[in-house]
């Protein structure tokens, strides 16, 4: 640093003689209180070096000191930032815990017991749900297996789900159709194509069947509703085991389920008294287009009300901690986002530098971007928590006989955990903006923004391979491997491949041994997978 710009530096300094004058002076700009101190001290040291005989160090290097005190500053800023966020972590999860993390056991408890009891239920034949295959064994397994099972009533006619689990409200069966002319292919043929002599009925894969059918005395008897998006035929069986009979025979016998069915959907509620909770299940059986009929049971697990602790009031206190701690959090980025912009940019000694730093300075930072998302995805969660707390469907009478749908419920349940698990994985990515504070702790932030540079290149041509291997997994095996049977569940297996989870010998069923092409396509397929895919995660890391 030459006299002149050393010279500039001290009358900005305004000559402070005293302490108190420059207490009062920097008194509105803390940070520069440091700073006038240093020059001033430099300054007088200069001049006394400099009438020296000997006039060693003319010019002193002020830029290593002021350095030095920037680094203490962002040091000192970057503990407090780490603290800060550790604490809000720590508050979030605590949150997060006593929402959903103290019902998770009893809620896998009660959800399993519901999916055993499922499982065992069998007509004397030996008809399960799993072995349900055609809309025949559909009825048998309502009628003779899930019927007869939970139709026998107490004396106060409650019916009790494997003991302790009181069944609420009345059976309901949905279900979805087709026309008998839902096929659109025919006519979409460029020409007229070589079968003859083709049904006059064809079943296709859409649903969306919304005219009224039933039997030949009554033709209009079920008629369809709109729910959830879907249209859907709703029958209830009630409350009382001998009307529910008589029901599930009437159902039989006027073709309530018949080839026009596309899913056939029952659904119940159990209550349980010692956790406490209840248990929506739906049990869905999904007709394809081939006759192959898919099984799902479904059951979701939710405390009869928001707050369960007698210390209630605690989690509330926490929750608007919370809350006010986000909003605080949304003003500094937002803060942030308003001074990067209004800062003028410092200028760039070369053609052009000005405006490449005015880019710069505008250009928002991943860290912010985190932020945001993270305050947004906190005010999310929060959010359908206050929904579930005012919803008024868990506000029931178990005596009634009307059927209690908590299909809402458990969508805003599944809504809130999801966004409330993406709150907690940004907020701990977040914290690496902070890693800064320590030298040691600074080689994770500091290698991830070393190889920020390459990582995208290599996570393009890692995509391209995965995805293309994909297709060819998808063309080669689709039709004889559930595994390839989509090209969403292709991409998946190949991943399975190059972990290890996938052998070889899972794909023998797939071609015949006695044909060596498909035999060499099979081992290029699976080794090219698995070598090519290990060298380009090698070179990742």
């Amino acid at each position: 640093m030459d006299e002149d710009e050393l010279s500039r530096l001290h009358r900005s300094s305004v000559y402070l003689d005293s302490q108190a004058h420059m207490a009062k002076i920097f008194s509105k700009d803390p940070q520069s209180w440091p700073g006038a101190i240093k020059i001033q001290n430099a300054w007088r040291g200069y001049r006394a070096r400099k009438s020296l005989p000997l006039r060693i160090n003319e010019s002193l290097h002020l830029g290593y000191e002021l350095f030095v005190m920037k680094k203490r500053l962002y040091r000192r800023k970057m503990l407090v930032g780490f603290f800060k966020h550790v604490v809000f972590m720590l508050l979030l999860s605590v949150v997060v815990w006593l929402q959903l993390g103290q019902t998770i056991h009893n809620r896998h408890e009660l959800e399993h017991t519901v999916d055993e009891m499922v499982q065992s239920l069998e007509t004397p034949e030996g008809l399960g749900f799993n072995s349900v295959s055609e809309v025949g064994d559909a009825w048998q397994w309502v009628r003779r297996g899930l019927f007869t099972k939970i139709a026998n009533a107490d004396e106060l006619n409650h019916v009790y789900v494997r003991t302790y689990n009181l069944l609420v409200g009345s059976i309901r069966l949905e279900t979805t159709r087709v026309s008998s002319s839902s096929c659109s292919w025919p006519d979409s043929l460029p020409r007229a194509y070589r079968l003859q002599s083709i049904p006059p009925d064809c079943y296709g894969k859409g649903g969306g069947e919304d005219s009224p059918y039933g039997p030949s005395h009554d033709p209009r008897r079920y008629q369809a509703s709109e729910r959830h998006g879907e249209t859907r035929y709703v029958v209830d069986l009630g409350v009382d085991p001998k009307f529910a009979a008589l029901r599930l025979q009437e159902l039989a016998t006027s073709n309530f389920l018949s080839k026009n069915t596309r899913t056939l959907t029952i659904s119940f509620l159990l209550y349980n008294h010692a956790l406490p909770m209840l248990c929506y299940t739906r049990l869905k059986l999904f007709l394809h287009p081939t006759g192959r009929i898919e099984h799902r049971s479904l059951s979701h697990a939710v405390s009869v009300q928001a707050y369960m602790d007698q210390h209630y009031w605690v989690q509330a206190i926490l929750e608007v901690i919370l809350l006010l701690w986000t909003f605080f959090q949304a003003y500094g980025l937002l803060a942030r986002l308003v001074n990067r912009f209004a800062k003028p940019p410092k200028p760039v000694g070369f053609v052009g530098g000005a405006k490449a730093a005015s880019v710069q300075r505008r250009t928002l930072s991943l860290y912010w971007i985190l932020g945001v998302l993270r305050v947004c995805c906190t005010f999310i969660f929060m959010m359908y928590w206050i929904v579930l707390y005012e919803d008024g469907s868990r506000d029931l009478d178990l005596s009634v006989t009307r059927h209690y749908e908590l299909e809402r419920v458990t969508e805003l349940l599944s809504l809130h955990e999801k966004f409330a698990v993406i709150t907690i994985l940004l907020s701990l990515i977040t914290l690496l903006e902070f890693f800064d504070v320590s030298d040691r702790l600074a080689i994770i932030s500091r290698t991830i923004r070393q190889v920020g540079a390459d990582l995208p290149a290599f996570f393009f041509l890692f995509i391209v391979f995965w995805f293309t291997l994909a297709f060819i997994g998808f063309l080669l095996y689709g039709h004889s491997l559930i595994e390839f049977s989509y090209y969403g569940t292709a991409i998946n297996t190949c991943w399975d491949i190059m972990l290890g989870n996938f052998v070889f010998s899972q794909l023998e069923p797939a071609y015949d041994p006695d044909d060596w092409f498909a035999a060499v396509a099979a081992v290029c397929f699976f080794y090219s997978n698995l070598v090519l895919m290990l060298l380009l995660l090698f070179n990742m890391l």
